[in-house]
């Protein structure tokens, strides 16, 4: 049996944690590129991931987007989570 509760409120919390807010209905259809990547990186974490791939995480953000995504990869490397970065653009995110 599945404890729906004790699973929403672990969820609710790891999102939390990385400053991402989402309503209760599911609308994964909906949601932009930057929240589906987010939620990629939450269910890393959720695995407790020791490293975490990015390959072109930026390309389709806005920067405003960018500089939530790198909150959240200083917030990992903080706890100590490898972040392994790909990108053609990494002077411009020289930041972390």
């Amino acid at each position: 049996m599945l404890d729906e509760q004790r699973i929403n409120d672990q969820t609710r919390d790891l999102l939390a944690t990385l400053h991402i807010t989402l309503d209760r209905a599911p609308k994964f259809r909906g949601w932009t590129v930057a929240m589906q990547q987010m939620i990629e990186i939450a269910k890393a974490i959720s695995f407790q991931s020791e490293v975490l791939i990015m390959d072109e995480p930026t390309a389709a953000l806005t920067q405003a987007e960018i500089d939530d995504l790198f909150a959240i990869i200083n917030q990992l490397r903080a706890n100590g989570v490898g972040i392994v970065y790909i990108s053609h653009r990494l002077r411009t995110h020289a930041n972390f």
